[in-house]
């Protein structure tokens, strides 16, 4: 049985992991896992590049008149109905 490291944030990691993993990337059968192979040795080797996540409302309304949040309103609407169309809008 392999042994395991401790990665940087806590995890334990299967020694054998990243060699499996270049293995893969250079001779996977498919070119969707090699791709896959490259991305998991970057993000152990790099860390996943940071994500801006947005907390809070996503605008301050109390300053806008009605119209102006009639004209936002429809705005989003038409957004939606948009990606709709083009078939890029899911919901879950």
């Amino acid at each position: 049985m392999a042994g395991t490291v401790i990665h940087a944030d806590d995890t334990p990691v299967p020694v054998l992991a990243p060699g499996t993993l270049a293995a893969i990337c250079s001779e996977g059968q498919s070119e969707a896992a090699r791709v896959s192979a490259a991305c998991a040795l970057l993000d152990r080797g790099y860390g996943k590049p940071t994500q801006q996540v947005e907390t809070g409302s996503p605008g301050d309304f109390t300053g806008m008149s009605d119209a102006e949040l009639d004209a936002q309103i429809a705005e989003g609407i038409e957004h939606i109905a948009t990606h709709q169309a083009n078939g890029r809008f899911t919901r879950n």
